[in-house]
């Protein structure tokens, strides 16, 4: 399914989430870098929250980080948003790709310290954001997030 944000096109996700009221929920969206070859590629996503009357929920401005490859994970963008839960029940939480800055560079690969490291300070790749990849969703509650029906 393709959804259309301003003029954008973006494939999308929407997870039923049951929430109780509380301090702040954190929504984190962890994407991995299609980094095999030289062209690198990442997801940078959107997040909006539906409550139970589909109203959009505030959700803080999001906050970006890149967490670095290691023996079992290539380059990752960590992206996290923050809401407060005013009232008990099923959220719906619908992840799409930020299309405006597709094509855009969005971080830099480094290869691995190998060989002390001297690959590293020599070598440096720009990824660039797409409108599709590898992702995945952690938001606490409960009881395990599910993929919503239609």
């Amino acid at each position: 399914m393709v959804l259309k944000i301003d003029d954008h096109k973006s494939f999308f996700k929407v997870l039923s989430v049951p929430l109780q009221v509380g301090p702040s929920v954190r929504i984190q969206v962890t994407s991995r870098c299609d980094c095999v070859g030289f062209r690198k590629f990442l997801f940078v996503p959107l997040a909006f929250l539906f409550d139970g009357e589909r109203q959009v929920m505030p959700l803080s401005p999001p906050e970006y980080e890149t967490k670095n490859a290691d023996m079992s994970n290539p380059l990752r963008l960590v992206t996290t948003w923050t809401f407060p839960v005013r009232s008990v029940g099923r959220y719906r939480l619908l992840v799409a790709a930020d299309t405006r800055v597709a094509g855009s560079p969005v971080a830099t690969a480094r290869p691995s310290n190998m060989y002390g490291g001297v690959l590293s300070a020599l070598i440096a790749v720009h990824v660039t954001a797409v409108a599709v990849g590898q992702f995945s969703i952690l938001v606490p509650s409960q009881q395990p997030a599910v993929e919503a029906r239609k």
